[in-house]
């Protein structure tokens, strides 16, 4: 299992598992506001990731994220 940090710039209250975009890996998010823990389980050998598209959750003021970068591990 890996896991990584996610931290948003503004609290969001919808952001949820299935707004990560995932590459051989399996998913969990724990956390709220702007601080979140994803920990991924990999399907099969070799590099898993995970990115957060733009415009996959909204801020406070309803506003939509940008995408983020990709986070790898082997």
């Amino acid at each position: 299992e890996y896991t990584a940090t996610i931290t948003l710039s503004e609290a969001s209250t919808d952001f949820a598992v299935g707004d990560l975009t995932l590459v051989n890996a399996t998913a969990t998010l724990t956390g709220s506001g702007t601080t979140y823990t994803v920990t991924l389980t990999p399907v099969a050998d070799g590099t898993v990731s995970v990115t957060v598209p733009a415009g996959a959750f909204t801020d406070g003021a309803g506003n939509p994220n940008t995408a983020s970068n990709t986070a790898s591990a082997i």
